[in-house]
């Protein structure tokens, strides 16, 4: 498996941030097209997606799911 930077290449358009038991997490989208998932507490990139378009927004919904 490949290490993926967890910057993104251009300008970030959104920014969830979630803290609940299991730790802090954040959330980021960009204009180059990554959603990337980040855990704050150890700082590593828990995955990341990609869009052929790049993200404008982002949206957290509450589910007990």
């Amino acid at each position: 498996m490949r290490k993926l930077p967890a910057a993104h290449n251009s300008e970030i358009t959104s920014l969830i941030v979630r803290q609940d038991a299991t730790g802090t997490k954040f959330l980021t989208g960009g204009l180059d097209g990554f959603i990337k998932l980040n855990d704050l507490e150890p700082q590593t990139l828990k995955c990341n997606f990609i869009s052929k378009a790049g993200i404008s927004t982002a949206c957290q919904l509450s589910s007990p799911d």
